[in-house]
């Protein structure tokens, strides 16, 4: 997928969008059924535990769609208030957070890059750290702080168009997935790095 492939890229596309797709829907089921066991009987800790964990993996599932879905065809554009809501659900209470501060409309393609940049962000970062989105006069810039920073060349190198390695995990398939974005909407990634921080512009 780094070499654009456009064929593997929109089939790696539609499979991402029907697993979220099948998948949202029972989540938000147990979600509705939780809030409304929750009226009816007095909170304890499993129950609250239950909750969280339910609406965790919902947020989730609504970042994955954006970040590994399909966006051919365009989409609705990401709001403010519905970026910041998925992606406070998406790391809540993790040791890595992020600031939205993007105020106008993303649209869909542009929102796809940005979350897919932004798991490759969190790679960088393996004792946590806080990343920041905001848009610039001829694009946008994730910048990101922490302890310490760790980026892995052969990697990082995807997004610059080296080919994918043979033996890339799983965990680390939103660089590809994220090359082929960058070529989707014709941007490259500018990466500026220190010992403790990142920035990107896009």
């Amino acid at each position: 997928m780094s070499d654009a492939n456009p064929e593997a890229t929109l089939l790696a596309g539609l499979i991402g969008s029907r697993l979220c797709h099948d998948l949202i829907s029972p989540v938000g089921a147990i979600a509705n059924g939780m809030e409304l066991f929750t009226m009816e009987n007095e909170a304890t800790s499993e129950i609250d535990l239950i909750t969280a964990s339910v609406a965790s993996a919902e947020a989730r599932l609504r970042f994955f769609r954006i970040a590994f879905g399909r966006t051919h065809g365009g989409g609705p554009a990401l709001g403010a208030g519905e970026a910041a809501a998925i992606l406070g659900g998406m790391w809540n209470g993790g040791r890595f957070c992020v600031r939205w501060q993007i105020r106008d409309p993303l649209p869909r393609p542009m929102a796809r890059l940005v979350f897919l940049m932004l798991l490759c962000v969190e790679t960088a970062f393996p004792v946590g750290g806080t990343a920041t989105v905001e848009a610039t006069k001829s694009g946008y810039r994730l910048s990101a702080t922490g302890k310490r920073l760790a980026m892995e060349p052969e990697t990082w190198s995807i997004l610059g168009g080296a080919p994918m390695p043979p033996e890339l995990g799983a965990d680390r398939v939103q660089f590809p997935m994220a090359a082929a974005a960058l070529a989707e909407t014709r941007r490259e990634a500018k990466t500026e790095a220190t010992d403790t921080s990142l920035t990107i512009l896009i």
